[in-house]
């Protein structure tokens, strides 16, 4: 049953010395990415950032289907294929095992993981208010990713905005072209979230929640955005939102995963490099390596930030060596690292 929570002003201050996302974009606390730290969950040992991003897959209904979505390569793996199906734990013992991990890491960091939901689609999953609620019970600030399309949805007659409002910190909104219609034809969206209700549910949430964070990640694809004319326009469609960056992203390899054996639909940062090199309206910046994660950040016209993120290959990147940049709650309650591999739970 939904609860009417009401945060005190030690809460809303407390909550609010959390990080979320837009620390690590626009990095005023001087986040260094090799700085990593041994820490040990259920007995086992791992090295991972000390500003740790704790993901946690809410639930793997979505309402899409995008090619480029990295879940299609989890789905499939002998590792994690049946994290999300046959093994899932009840809510109530996910929310337990989820309050035992966190607590297992705030001992062990000197900074406050950040708590990032994912899925599927977070919004439209029955966990997702519950575990939010209870978030918000607890003093946790979480961001998301989403897709944006359930945003104006409601939850037992009351917005799901709302029901975000105390505790979220932001979230990274996914669109695959500035065009409604194609936007839609590319994820394989079952609704169609335009670029008017988003920026209503943008200025709603700027509203009620406290200082947020609005990222947009846009995937490089060749029936979609992939040129720097492309690019352009899709920032220039976007300023008005108010957002705090754009990242474009190249692909993941998850073909190394699934059956089609190779990527025929990814754009390549390498084809728009020496373009964005000559082009006035860039300036990069600087480069950031998390992980064998490249990170090339860039200004648009000396006022807003985007950055262009490229994966090295996943079979490398994501090894079985217990050094990590994130770690990952899915849905059978144990806690993976490198996406692919989880720890015994003692």
């Amino acid at each position: 049953m939904l609860e009417n929570i009401i945060l005190t002003e030690e809460d809303k201050k407390n909550i609010k010395q959390i990080i979320n996302k837009k620390v690590f974009f626009l990095n005023p606390r001087n986040i260094n990415p090799q700085d990593f730290k041994e820490v040990e969950i259920d007995g086992n040992k791992l090295q991972v950032m000390n500003h740790l991003e704790f993901k946690i897959f809410i639930g793997a209904k979505c309402n899409s289907n995008c090619p480029f979505c990295i879940n299609k390569a989890l789905y499939t793996h002998e590792n994690t294929k049946d994290a999300f199906s046959k093994n899932k734990l009840s809510p109530e013992e996910f929310i337990k095992r989820f309050d035992y991990i966190y607590a297992q890491l705030t001992k062990q960091l000197d900074f406050v993981p950040f708590v990032m939901l994912t899925g599927g689609e977070p919004t439209i999953n029955t966990l997702f208010v519950p575990f939010i609620q209870h978030l918000a019970r607890k003093g946790i600030r979480f961001d998301m990713l989403t897709n944006g399309s359930a945003l104006d949805s409601e939850y037992e007659g009351k917005p799901i905005i709302e029901i975000m409002a105390p505790n979220c910190g932001g979230m990274q909104i996914s669109r695959a072209h500035y065009d409604d219609d194609i936007n839609q034809k590319i994820m394989n969206l079952r609704t169609k979230p335009t670029n008017d209700s988003l920026l209503k549910s943008i200025k709603k949430m700027r509203e009620l929640f406290d200082e947020p964070y609005f990222g947009m990640s846009c995937m490089l694809m060749k029936n979609g955005i992939h040129t720097v004319k492309d690019i352009k326009t899709f920032i220039e469609t976007y300023r008005p939102f108010e957002l705090s960056d754009i990242a474009f992203r190249q692909m993941e390899n998850i073909f190394e995963y699934t059956s089609d054996g190779q990527n025929n639909v990814g754009g390549t940062y390498d084809e728009i490099k020496e373009e964005l090199e000559k082009d006035p309206d860039f300036r990069l910046d600087h480069v950031e390596n998390v992980n064998d994660y490249y990170n090339y950040n860039y200004w648009y016209k000396e006022e807003f930030r985007i950055c262009f993120s490229i994966p090295s290959s996943m079979k490398e990147r994501y090894s079985d060596n217990k050094i990590c940049d994130h770690i990952d709650l899915y849905p059978d309650g144990k806690v993976y690292y490198n996406c692919f591999y989880s720890l015994p739970v003692k």
